[in-house]
């Protein structure tokens, strides 16, 4: 006889089987998710280069006039939309901080969690941050949107910024359940590496904007700035992984560019006078100053020393400038512009005395004051020396108005004198015909002056 079969048992074994079959259909290969640390090994170098091309277009960006770039409508938006980006990416960064230093707390890692849930699901739970970060993206790109509708647009198809995402097989999820929460830790850690090189790219993107904006701004129609930007392109297109790989070659046209841009940041361009010595290039760190040419159309005075070059314009208008920079006995042009020089502005005179106001001086005032003095107000420039060659004082009183006299010399003389000791309250005294000799080798009439005498 036959003994009793067990069907319990065989009912158990059934259902575990089903069991093993729907869980293998449910989970994800473990050799998938720990595929994903290779991506985001990859999007870490990616970000690491597009770091360094944003130091580089930032110091580019430095180099330039600041009170020239503000009155630039079209960087200041960049410039503003960059701000906003960069707060964002920032942000982003400290939270990225803290995940690494929470896992490193807690003995683990992210290539340790690759396959588990908890820990960054845990954390980014802990204090609704998964929101903070889709409501600073979302803002983030409404924000992109009112400075630039066609990039805030693509920005917003990129993240992607909806509060819902709808899967292939039309199930609506939210987007920080489709992107961070209940996700394997590789998963969602992809994710946040993914949207942090998102913003880098546009910050990177954003910046060759701002640089094509400050170029034309610094040297319109300059051919050679134009080269020496596609030679920095060509460099940042070809930066490797580790800065010591780089071959001697390499190192030299870094350098060589690096004068270059050492020698742009330190010439003068702006605020000429004619007749007087101005430096027109100080000292370069190094650079020798043998290693620097100019050449001027038409010729002007150029006295090149090792502290620096100056110039002597000989007579205001337009002068064609070139700038080269000699290397190994070849003359590399660097700059060319049209300078416009100006005329020294005219002096100011005024009495030798600081007890004045208004015009009003006591007589005892104006005899001790002895004479007049004069002072250029020409800014960027050093002081020019100037002296009042004679001048002519009337006294204006309707009463007893005396004749002009003429006093040669800034100090007064005898007569100058004797007319200040007769002064009465109230008495008008006119100084005018005033010709003042200038270091420019120019003389010049300036305009006439008036005192009250006071009681």
């Amino acid at each position: 006889m036959a003994a009793p079969i067990n069907t319990n048992r065989y009912r158990l074994i059934l259902l575990l089987y089903l069991v093993f079959v729907c869980l293998s259909l449910l989970s994800v290969p473990a050799s998938l998710l720990e595929s994903n640390l290779y991506v985001i090994r990859t999007l870490s170098y990616q970000e690491q280069i597009i770091r360094k091309q944003l130091y580089r277009s930032e110091e580019f960006v430095k180099d330039a006039d600041t009170a020239m770039l503000r009155g630039q409508p079209a960087i200041k938006v960049f410039v503003g939309l960059q701000q906003e980006i960069r707060r964002s990416f920032l942000f982003l960064d400290s939270v990225e901080t803290t995940l690494l230093d929470t896992l490193r707390s807690q003995g683990t890692s992210i290539e340790k969690e690759y396959a588990k849930r908890r820990k960054l699901n845990s954390f980014f739970e802990h204090d609704s941050l998964a929101f903070k970060i889709e409501t600073m993206l979302f803002s983030l790109a409404d924000t992109i949107s009112r400075y630039d509708t066609a990039l805030g647009a693509e920005f917003k198809r990129w993240l992607p910024a909806t509060k819902w995402i709808s899967t292939q097989n039309g199930k609506d999820i939210k987007w920080v359940n489709f992107f961070f929460l209940n996700k394997p830790a590789s998963v969602s850690y992809m994710q946040f590496k993914r949207i942090k090189l998102l913003l880098l790219q546009y910050q990177s993107d954003n910046w060759e904007k701002i640089n094509s904006l400050v170029a034309q701004a610094l040297l319109t129609n300059q051919q050679r700035l134009s080269s020496l930007l596609e030679e920095q392109q060509r460099q940042t297109n070809t930066v490797s992984a580790s800065l010591r790989e780089l071959t001697a070659t390499t190192k030299k046209q870094l350098t060589l560019k690096q004068l270059q841009l050492d020698l742009l940041k330190g010439i003068r361009l702006d605020r000429f006078y004619a007749g007087i010595g101005l430096t027109l290039l100080a000292d370069v760190p190094n650079l020798r100053m043998e290693d620097v040419d100019v050449a001027f159309s038409p010729q002007v005075r150029v006295n090149k020393t090792p502290q620096g070059i100056n110039v002597i314009f000989p007579s205001s208008g337009q002068y064609r400038f070139r700038l080269y920079l000699v290397i190994e006995n070849s003359s590399q042009l660097i700059l060319e512009r049209t300078l416009f020089v100006q005329r020294l502005p005219d002096p100011e005179v005024y009495l030798l005395s600081d007890n004045t106001a208004k015009n009003v001086i006591s007589s005892v005032e104006l005899i001790r004051a002895s004479g007049l003095k004069t002072t250029i107000l020409a800014s960027g420039v050093p002081t020019v020396s100037s002296s009042v060659n004679g001048f002519r004082v009337t006294l204006l009183n309707t009463s007893r108005q005396s004749a002009a006299l003429y006093n040669y010399g800034q100090i007064f003389q005898e007569d100058t004198k004797k007319l200040f000791s007769g002064l009465k309250g109230g008495d008008l005294l006119l100084f005018d015909d005033i010709t003042v000799a200038i270091g420019d080798g120019s003389t010049r009439t300036v305009k006439p002056f008036i005192y009250k005498i006071s009681e």
